[in-house]
């Protein structure tokens, strides 16, 4: 263990990544589900297969990430990061694919997530106590 204690807002960080995570996963593999039958149908389906992909690397990201930071592994601050600008092009993308496609945007996902993102990368960036962390975590 290390002589730094994990900060709480790392911990606050690491169980919103989790979370995000787990919803992102169901997010993607329903998406998949919808292009696959799409695809059978014969009405198309492939970019919402590729936008379900995308969620669902996206949820990956975000749970192994919240892990690693919950067990103290060294490299969960950093694959943390990656998730949060992942999170962020991926609704960028959404934003983009819906428009096109004339589809439904949930506003109120789509603005907590950026946030999410956002705040993520802030945190992580500008934090005293996370930079101490780190910087212990390395020591070990």
């Amino acid at each position: 263990m290390s002589d730094v204690q994990r900060p709480s807002v790392v911990t606050l960080l690491a169980i919103l990544a989790i979370i995000t995570g787990v919803f992102s996963i169901i997010r993607g593999g329903l998406l998949m589900f919808q292009g696959i039958n799409q695809l059978i149908d014969g009405v198309g389906g492939v970019f919402v297969l590729i936008i379900g992909i995308l969620s669902l690397a996206v949820g990956v990201l975000a749970l192994v990430s919240g892990i690693k930071v919950m067990w103290d592994k060294t490299g969960g601050i950093a694959l943390m990061q990656k998730y949060a600008v992942a999170l962020l092009a991926y609704n960028v993308i959404w934003v983009i694919y819906s428009s096109v496609a004339g589809g439904k945007i949930g506003w109120m996902i789509l603005l907590s997530e950026l946030a999410i993102g956002i705040i993520t990368l802030g945190l992580i960036k500008t934090s005293e106590d996370i930079k101490a962390y780190l910087e212990s975590l390395v020591q070990q």
